[in-house]
């Protein structure tokens, strides 16, 4: 079988088999009317993923900020091929505005939304494309990085990166796109000090594909288990949630997850919208790396020099971890939260060119 038909099969199989999950929300759902104010965000998540839930709410408040004219539009992530086949009998007419939803979603590690990327740049040409702060993740075995490359050689197209190793990889791969750096969207947001009494340790430990072995984490789960008596476990997944997540429920599942952090002395975590998340409540936080590096270079780009963020390097020992959760804990300060307007600049100045 030659490497063409192996990548058609690829394509199919990998479409398909993500939106088999949503046929019948696909029949059902209800395409926008389209206006010459509109702006779309194409790939907004039905998952309970509260980091890409968080990236969906700051996407919308930075538009509407920045755009106040502009209609935004949110399309579901199943509802993204269908809307875009009818947008088509008006790309040629108007120049279309579409941003797809941000995150860690370019490369073969989640390689379905590369997939429908590909799809509507193949339906709408002559469309103006912004990726939102992205990490990338791309294997040199991979499939999606030629169909990447390709899409973004003829299309006009912008790519947000939001850390410096997707930065250079982009720089180096993506020779024909405008590439942007900036900060995770969600450190745009201005989080309400709601005075919540902070009493717990919490844990947010990821348990899937992007989870990096790593002994220091088991060494200090037992060493809190034994010496925290206000100890909880928690994601920033919600596994209990039953259903699709919408914007009806969205800003709720987000609020009741930020609960948690304002409501924590200390957090554990190997996620990146943990290390964000506690960024943006003031919370004290122990980062652990994850498999493709992203938390790494997140941390040292934009907060390296938050005092109440500790990022464990290689180098770090068991003593070490222990000493700074009592530092922590013994801590009774609130911190002042960074303000990172300044670091969107590039990405504000992009939008105000927006038509």
């Amino acid at each position: 079988m030659n490497k063409q038909i192996i990548n058609k099969y690829y394509l199919l199989r990998t479409k398909y088999g993500f939106l088999r999950h949503f046929i019948k929300d696909i029949i059902l759902y209800k395409t926008p009317e389209h206006r010459k104010n509109n702006i779309y965000i194409f790939g907004i998540p039905t998952h309970t993923n509260v980091g890409d839930q968080a990236i969906a709410i700051a996407t919308r408040a930075f538009i509407n900020e920045k755009l106040s004219n502009k209609r935004i539009i949110e399309i579901p992530d199943y509802a993204v091929i269908k809307v875009a086949k009818y947008l088509r009998k008006f790309d040629n007419l108007e120049k279309l505005n579409i941003i797809f939803h941000g995150g860690g979603n370019m490369g073969d590690t989640w390689p379905q939304a590369d997939i429908y990327k590909h799809e509507v740049y193949k339906m709408l040409p002559n469309a103006t494309f912004i990726q939102f702060p992205q990490s990338t993740s791309f294997k040199p075995e991979g499939y999606n990085l030629p169909l990447v490359v390709e899409d973004l050689k003829h299309a006009d197209s912008t790519v947000i990166a939001r850390e410096t190793l997707s930065f250079n990889f982009m720089k180096n791969n993506f020779v024909n796109a405008n590439i942007l750096f900036s900060p995770d969207i969600v450190l745009s947001l201005n989080v309400k000090n709601t005075h919540f009494k902070r009493k717990y340790v919490t844990t947010f430990l990821r348990n899937d594909i992007e989870k990096k072995n790593n002994d220091l984490i088991s060494q200090l789960n037992v060493y809190l288990v034994k010496n925290i008596e206000n100890l909880k476990e928690s994601d920033t997944v919600v596994s209990s949630f039953e259903g699709k997540v919408t914007g009806q429920n969205r800003e709720k599942l987000f609020l009741n997850k930020l609960q948690e952090f304002q409501e924590s002395k200390l957090i554990v975590t190997d996620r990146l919208h943990g290390m964000i998340f506690a960024c943006i409540t003031g919370t004290p936080a122990i980062v652990f790396d994850n498999s493709n590096h992203k938390i790494k270079f997140t941390y040292h780009d934009w907060l390296k020099d938050v005092p109440y963020i500790y990022f464990v390097e290689d180098s770090v020992s068991l003593n070490d971890l222990e000493g700074k959760v009592c530092q922590f804990l013994g801590d009774e300060n609130e911190y002042n939260i960074p303000n990172f307007n300044r670091e969107y600049q590039a990405v504000v100045n992009l939008l105000k060119g927006v038509s």
